[in-house]
């Protein structure tokens, strides 16, 4: 039979005396097996669940994970995002990183939101929180690559169009493809540009002139 080591018997008495620390580190401990103490995650939530109700910002997080894990209670998500973000609204900020993605990635647990994940993650990061720099350096990635992927798209549409437009004017289709000709003039000014009304409307109205 395990036996508690010295710092878990003075954690422990801390915990009697009411130290939410205490209680949290106890149920880390109860979590993994550690300091003498047996592995129980149902005790361990426990001991989160005290600290957490009483407003301890570690003991939210952790009480957080667990939902989300599923470690000594039912996984549950919506608990999970509502924990994190109790600890995230204190300035925790691993909390911060974790609510943050949720919101960003597909809404675990809550309604999903880009701008107001990024905040909290923004948050995170300027504490310091590794994880929380590098996601958000990827979202920019990713927000950088979307918009490119939609002015490819616009000008590939746009052009398209344009090229209608010509045809029905009865300019060549061999005009059309020789480089540097005139009738190439507004499908290049298209690609520069993304495209836009004036180019085919300025050209429309030209001709009621």
């Amino acid at each position: 039979m395990m036996s508690p080591s010295e710092l878990a018997k003075q954690t422990l008495w801390d915990a009697a005396r009411g130290c939410l620390q205490a209680h949290t580190t106890l149920g880390l401990w109860h979590l993994e097996g550690g300091e003498g103490l047996e592995q129980d995650e149902v005790e361990a939530v426990a001991l989160f669940s005290t600290a957490a109700h009483l407003g301890f910002p570690d003991a939210q997080y952790f009480l957080g994970t667990s939902f989300l894990q599923g470690r000594g209670v039912e996984q549950n998500d919506a608990q999970a995002a509502e924990w994190m973000r109790k600890a995230a609204d204190q300035g925790y900020a691993a909390a911060q990183f974790f609510f943050g993605d949720f919101m960003c990635a597909d809404g675990v647990g809550i309604k999903k939101d880009l701008p107001l994940g990024k905040a909290y993650m923004e948050l995170s990061a300027a504490q310091g929180y590794e994880a929380a720099v590098t996601r958000l350096t990827e979202l920019r990635k990713c927000v950088a690559c979307a918009k490119l992927v939609h002015h490819m798209i616009c000008v590939t549409a746009f052009t398209a169009l344009l090229r209608q437009v010509l045809v029905r004017r009865h300019v060549p289709a061999a005009a059309l493809e020789q480089p540097g000709g005139p009738a190439q003039a507004p499908l290049r000014h298209a690609e520069r540009t993304g495209g836009g009304r004036g180019v085919l409307f300025g050209a429309r109205g030209s001709q009621r002139r």
